[in-house]
């Protein structure tokens, strides 16, 4: 063997042995996705079910189908809105700095808590079965009641261009 073939081989054979090895008491980067912008972190998906599913299970423990809770969704210029909620259903929902009511056929751009729930439980379950995600998701949660008060999302597949939302739910009050 020539040692050119054998200088190659060698570094092929050490560089596909390569392992990045964090500091103790760091954990490892997760592996970064080719398809994704290369800030992108692959979530705790694991964290975030566990998370979610401990908050919807508070959250069904109340039985709360009523309730009024303010919503604003910012990356569908939708203003903060007072959402009343009756029979786990939208009824009605009015624009806070302006008193106006929102058109009943426009009432869809808000959910509810279940909802919500739902869709963030349905989303995680998807991601993380998915190589190929590149989907970002935070979630906070109001300190007394067990609901998200503040949801990021987005997706930084290359070359996707605005592909981020936000909702965040304040001022949450029980009704009978």
């Amino acid at each position: 063997m020539r040692p050119l073939h054998l200088l190659i081989g060698l570094s092929v054979l050490l560089g596909s042995c390569t392992q990045v090895v964090s500091p103790p008491g760091i954990p490892p980067l997760p592996p970064v996705n080719p398809r994704c912008e290369s800030s992108y972190r692959t979530p705790d998906w694991d964290a975030l079910a566990r998370t979610l599913g401990e908050q919807r299970a508070r959250w069904d423990a109340l039985g709360q189908k009523n309730y009024d809770v303010t919503q604003a969704i910012p990356t569908l210029f939708l203003p903060p809105t007072r959402v009343e909620v009756r029979g786990n259903q939208v009824v009605s929902a009015t624009v806070v700095s302006t008193g106006q009511a929102v058109p009943e056929g426009n009432r869809s751009a808000f959910d509810t808590i279940d909802e919500l729930y739902a869709y963030y439980t349905g989303l995680i379950e998807r991601e993380r079965q998915s190589p190929e995600s590149c989907v970002t998701l935070s979630i906070t949660f109001d300190p007394v009641f067990p609901i998200p008060n503040q949801i990021s999302s987005g997706d930084v597949t290359r070359g996707l261009q605005d592909a981020f939302g936000s909702i965040t739910l304040t001022d949450y009050t029980p009704r009978p």
